[in-house]
């Protein structure tokens, strides 16, 4: 007590005013001060070098339930994420709620900024809140980083963190709320658009920020819920959706509920029982990147298409007729999309051949550069879209001979002549000749849509003795007359989609009802892409919203109506005459100058701007 007393008096004395000397602390030997100096440098260079050694060694995150610090300890979906982020300039995630994207991305803002100089990353949020707290985040972390890891903080705001290095070389986090300039006036190294669902500037931010990226070889990572009615929810979603047809150079990433390890295998239906509704659910916790996409306003599909996965094909470029009459690939035009080769291409083809293996729809455009023209090639054996031909820039005759072509490259792949040789005229279009003095294969079941610029592709493929689809149609005296092709009317059309549908169910795996089908039946982008925004209208149309198309999503539909016509599986009959003929990988078949075919035809530029009269 006497002493508690007497430091409380202390403070009058004439030696008050002396600050206590501290206990110094003991300095350690020289060489022990030599070695922590080479630990330190060397953990500084490992940070350097790995942003995920940085994350799992020195990163501590806010665990808001028990309200204390944590080591940010990585899921499976984060560590996936990381060389993505470290690889690519364009980045688009689509998530699901409460994913960790949040911290992530702040402590990436953290590392790039501490290991090099002259860095910018600005993050932009939908509203002001969640800019403040993405720099509260940064500061987490930073407070609990040890200060001869990173270069001093010089300057601190609401809005900006400052890292001074060597030589006076400043790099800095900004934190902003959304305005229509974005960082117009700013060249970031990192730009960060958090939320863009919810941004209604999100366009015009995007707008005015590209150009000091593209200048300055910036990287733009976009991070966003599916929140379908949000503000900037349709460039959100065009964004994610060009990237699955190849249109942009972002990569896409797709983050479901269950990306978070903890939360039990019931959990949407625990959050059906707490109150959310089915859209709700849809919206922040989806299963697949299809159902977080579909517009649930009408969606005709709705979540039948939520187990399929876009998927890169195997091969891309062009196709014509060579010399000797085969099917021949080529590097370029880029209309002809490949996810798996005709069977009798296969190493270990055994021979035999398929009566009906395959089956063509296509939808017809005039060829002007708005619509396209597509026809998918689907194979009936495994029930999987294999092959995707699209442009918008080749007019419906030419189309047709395109489609007789594909036909017989998925059939036998081989023409033959009257005296069993190899061997078709190359007098115009495609090569094909007179198929009048010739006996060939007839290929592939086509079924073409014969509306406006069909019916001319209809006819080329009658003159070629295409094997088509025909509809018996009774005439205005009652009989029964035939109809080649698909003639698209209201009533057609909503037959055709109907049984589209109904092929899509029979074709979806199931574990329960269809658990040996094909994982992913339809691999294109492009046709699930369409597929998200493919509606019944309120006077009971049902095509593409407005400004988007169907083409695909038609096109399908009539290569569907061929498998359904033909009916039985496709039967295995006997070893082919043409046992001798060479198997070569149609990649080893390139030929770079033969360019009699398509490319002697069309003079104009495909959509990527590329000549397509060769040269």
């Amino acid at each position: 007590m006497e002493k508690h007393s007497h430091f409380n008096t202390s403070t009058s004395t004439s030696t008050s005013t002396t600050t206590p000397t501290p206990t110094p602390t003991p300095t350690p030997p020289p060489d022990l001060q030599e070695a922590q100096a080479r630990a330190m440098a060397k953990e500084c260079q490992s940070v350097y070098n790995s942003f995920l050694h940085f994350l799992i060694h020195w990163c501590w995150i806010e665990d808001k339930i028990n309200h204390c610090a944590i080591r940010f300890l990585l899921w499976p979906s984060q560590r996936i994420i990381i060389p993505l982020i470290r690889k690519y300039n364009r980045i688009i995630i689509l998530k699901a709620r409460q994913l960790g994207l949040t911290w992530l991305t702040a402590a990436y803002s953290i590392w790039i900024c501490i290991t090099q100089p002259l860095q910018l990353v600005v993050v932009i949020s939908a509203k002001e809140e969640w800019a403040l707290e993405f720099l509260e985040r940064v500061k987490f972390i930073l407070q609990r980083l040890p200060p001869w890891l990173c270069p001093s903080v010089t300057k601190e705001t609401a809005q900006s963190i400052e890292f001074t290095h060597a030589n006076n070389l400043v790099s800095t986090i900004k934190s902003l709320t959304t305005t229509e300039e974005g960082a117009q006036s700013k060249t970031p190294t990192v730009l960060v658009l958090d939320e863009t669902a919810r941004n209604r500037y999100v366009k015009s931010i995007w707008n005015s920020s590209k150009p000091g990226l593209d200048a300055g070889g910036g990287k733009v990572i976009v991070i966003s819920n599916a929140i379908k009615d949000g503000v900037g929810w349709p460039w959100t979603r065009d964004l994610y959706t060009d990237s699955m047809k190849g249109i942009n150079d972002f990569v896409r990433i797709f983050l479901p509920w269950n990306a978070h390890p903890q939360r039990p295998p019931d959990f949407l239906e625990l959050q059906a029982k707490q109150g959310m509704d089915e859209l709700g659910i849809m919206d922040h916790y989806p299963s697949t990147e299809i159902e977080a996409l579909t517009t649930y306003a009408g969606s005709y599909f709705s979540t039948l298409l939520q187990y399929h996965t876009p998927t890169p094909p195997i091969f891309e470029g062009g196709f014509t007729r060579s010399r000797s009459g085969t099917p021949t690939l080529l590097p370029k035009p880029k209309i002809l999309s490949i996810w798996e080769y005709p069977y009798y291409l296969s190493e270990d083809w055994d021979g035999y051949n398929y009566h009906d293996r395959y089956a063509i729809g296509s939808d017809i455009s005039e060829g002007l550069g708005g619509t396209y023209s597509v026809a998918y090639v689907i194979d009936r054996l495994k029930g999987r879209v294999v092959a995707l031909l699209r442009s918008n820039l080749i007019d419906a005759y030419i189309w047709g001979e395109l489609l007789f072509l594909l036909s017989q490259y998925y059939g036998t792949g081989i023409i033959q002549n009257q005296e069993g040789g190899m061997d078709m005229g190359m007098d115009m279009g495609l090569g094909l000749g007179d198929t009048h003095h010739q006996e060939h294969d007839r290929g592939t079941m086509i079924c073409a849509e014969r509306s406006g610029a069909g019916q001319t592709t209809v006819k080329r493929l009658r003159e070629l003795s295409a094997r088509q689809y025909i509809k018996p149609r009774p005439d205005i005296t009652g009989k029964m007359s035939k109809v080649f092709g698909w003639n698209q009317g209201r009533a057609t059309k909503h037959e055709l989609l109907g049984d589209f549908k109904n092929w899509i169910r029979d074709h979806t795996p199931d574990q329960d009802h269809n658990p040996n089908l094909n994982l992913n039946p339809i691999p294109c982008g492009i046709f699930l892409s369409e597929a998200t925004t493919f509606i019944r209208h309120e006077n009971g149309d049902i095509r593409h919203e407005d400004g988007k198309l169907d083409d695909a999503v038609i096109a399908l539909a009539l290569t569907a109506q061929v498998d359904l016509t033909l009916g039985e599986s496709p039967v295995r009959y006997k070893k082919s005459t043409f046992e001798t003929q060479t198997r070569q990988n149609p990649l080893q078949r390139v030929i770079q100058k033969e360019w009699q075919g398509i490319l002697s035809t069309l003079s104009i530029e495909d959509e990527n701007g590329m000549r397509m009269d060769g040269e």
